[in-house]
């Protein structure tokens, strides 16, 4: 059997540390955020991913013809085109408005996930804490 001739020593205090050493834990922990963020992101890409395949799968066809007259629709408003465009709003206006549904959900997902992520860390740091 080996014995250990340097005892473990519990960390200090970090008011009790030289501002080196506080400088240097303050960039391993951020550093380990960084990574910590970096994969919860990255997962959270994936499945928005997915889901923008899901959706064009089912809907691409009608998701392509409806950008196209929002296209369409912007040129005519910039050439002053008014009975133009007024034409094409209401022609498209149904397709216009399940549209703006599904921007408004992926808005809401983008910012559902950013609050996430701030849950995560927030939950993660405070269960850390009592392990340090």
């Amino acid at each position: 059997m080996l014995n250990k001739s340097k005892k473990i020593q519990p960390d200090k205090p970090f008011m009790n540390l030289s501002v080196e050493e506080m400088s240097a834990r303050i960039q391993a922990r951020d550093q380990e955020l960084n990574r910590r963020n970096c994969l919860v992101l990255t997962l959270l890409l994936i499945a928005f991913g997915l889901l923008l395949l899901v959706g064009a799968w089912f809907y691409g066809a009608w998701m392509v013809e409806t950008i196209g007259a929002l296209r369409q629709l912007s040129v005519l408003l910039w050439n002053l085109e008014w009975w133009a465009a007024g034409q094409i709003l209401l022609h498209y206006k149904l397709s216009f408005f399940v549209l703006g549904i599904f921007v408004g959900f992926f808005l809401f997902l983008f910012i559902t996930f950013q609050i996430g992520e701030m849950l995560f860390d927030l939950i993660w740091d405070w269960i850390s804490s009592f392990f340090n």
